[in-house]
């Protein structure tokens, strides 16, 4: 195995390891670290997330989202499910902007100049999910996110590489970002092993600060894996 290929290895295992710790400690936090009712399960949700701007010239931005899911079954016989999915790593943004979009003054005039727009959120997708069997669903609902993060690098290309400058866009984002999001999902093993999730998520509100002369909505393509944490809990034996 090659330097390379295990350092690869290396950083996701520590990512993984890291993403996994941070949703038992939501968890523990949110329910004391002790789940007894049997129609609530809560996991891990690693996703690959392709974003783009509306009215910008560009191509998508690929990154990966860190979150958790936690679910709620509606009594049977009931098929509706209420799914809630906190992300705490949501990027979004865009790549390869002409240096027209920069929104830091004076930086318009470096020529030849990409930008890759990054901008970061702590996202809340509450949905309503319906079974249409035990192992497809589809889910819609409404998503917010709260910015923690942004930034612009700028690159062009040089006789010696690549040159690049990364600038701080804390002031030029809202802080809070609206969007829909439609959930198509899968689940291995008759619906009880691992969930694979394509969701849209359209946001409705200008992610850009009011003082912009900007404006763009965030879009989402999220294609994610959904692992349980913990083993579900026995069934309550019948009485007699």
């Amino acid at each position: 195995m090659t330097k390379p290929v295990r350092v690869l290895l290396l950083s996701a295992s520590v990512m993984f390891t890291s993403a996994a710790a941070n949703a038992q400690a939501m968890i523990v936090l949110l329910f004391g670290g002790k789940v007894t009712n049997p129609r609530l399960e809560m996991g891990l949700q690693l996703a690959l997330h392709e974003s783009f701007i509306t009215n910008t010239s560009g191509i998508p931005r690929s990154a990966l989202g860190i979150g958790t899911y936690i679910d709620y079954k509606m009594k049977a016989p009931s098929k509706w499910v209420l799914s809630t999915y906190i992300t705490f790593k949501a990027p979004k943004g865009m790549s390869r902007l002409p240096v027209s979009y920069s929104v830091t003054e004076g930086l318009d005039t470096l020529t030849d100049s990409r930008i890759n727009r990054s901008v970061t959120y702590l996202t809340l997708t509450p949905m309503a999910r319906y079974n249409f069997t035990s192992s497809f669903s589809m889910g819609f609902g409404p998503e917010v996110g709260f910015k923690t993060l942004s930034r612009d690098k700028y690159s062009r290309d040089a006789d010696d590489g690549e040159l690049t400058y990364t600038v701080k866009t804390k002031g030029d984002f809202s802080k809070v970002d609206l969007g829909f999001a439609l959930d198509f999902q899968y689940r291995l093993m008759k619906g009880k092993g691992l969930r694979l999730n394509a969701r849209y998520v359209q946001g409705v509100t200008n992610m850009y600060a009011s003082n912009s002369p900007f404006s763009g909505l965030n879009c989402l393509i999220h294609l994610g894996v959904g692992i349980r944490l913990g083993r579900p809990p026995a069934p309550a034996p019948e009485k007699l």
